[in-house]
């Protein structure tokens, strides 16, 4: 039986993603960069991922409304699905 290594706790999953998205960020800049095997596009979609998720998650601290809630919901479930991707 596998373990989804992906955080269920909205905390926990965003230090993780910020985490990751740092660190493939760095791997994958300067002029001759240690991964130079992922596409752009792809680094791309991670950091578009990570943004969206990061505004969404912002609006949940304090008041805030359903729709604030379900759109942080459905950032981190597009953000989940496009590691596959």
């Amino acid at each position: 039986m596998s373990k989804d290594y992906v955080p269920r706790k909205d905390a926990y999953f965003d230090d993780w993603f910020k985490f990751l998205n740092q660190y493939v960020t760095l791997k994958c800049s300067g002029s001759t960069p240690e991964w130079d095997h992922i596409p752009q596009a792809a680094r791309t979609r991670l950091t578009t991922a990570y943004a969206d998720w990061f505004t969404a998650y912002g609006k949940t601290f304090g008041p805030r409304t359903e729709v604030d809630t379900l759109a942080k919901n459905e950032a981190k479930t597009a953000a989940i699905s496009r590691r596959a991707g």
